[in-house]
């Protein structure tokens, strides 16, 4: 058995995606924020809701394989940055099976997290894509996320 740690680096500009809102891209113009689709153009107001509807917010980061042929499970998963509500984390492995969401609460008294989750469902895979989530509107910023596996080695 091996571990191997992965550190997916997050840059400030990764796109996020937005469910149940009418647009389809997004700009800053004179520090207000806008959404524009083809039913108009949107302003939005700082909160975490449009018009008492939590904002949904959410990423998927790329499928890997960590860069092994055997199978493997993760033991941890941490995330890196700031959220003012939870967060979650779903792991689907070969494209199909989906374990989750862990819930990564909010530190009031953090302005800069560091947390942990341990998957509760014994998964093993050949690739694997993560999908983070806010829960109920929060604002969340990410920098890094870290999965930790462990390979499953062939016998021979």
């Amino acid at each position: 058995m091996q571990t191997v740690r992965l550190n997916l680096k997050i840059p400030g500009t990764a796109p996020t995606q937005y469910s149940a809102f009418p647009f389809t891209s997004m700009c800053r113009f004179r520090g207000k924020l806008f959404g524009a689709g083809p039913s108009g153009v949107f302003r939005f107001d700082y909160g975490d809701t449009d018009n008492g509807t939590a904002i949904a917010a959410y990423f998927v980061l790329p499928t890997t394989t960590f860069g092994q042929h055997d199978t493997m499970y993760e033991r941890f998963i941490y995330a890196y940055g700031s959220w003012d509500s939870a967060i979650t984390v779903e792991v689907t492995g070969n494209g199909k099976t989906t374990i989750g969401p862990y819930t990564l609460t909010a530190d009031a008294t953090e302005d800069y997290q560091r947390k942990r989750t341990v998957p509760m469902a014994h998964m093993n895979f050949s690739y694997v894509s993560h999908k983070v989530s806010n829960v109920s509107g929060g604002d969340f910023l990410l920098d890094k996320i870290e999965a930790h596996v462990t390979i499953n080695k062939r016998r021979r």
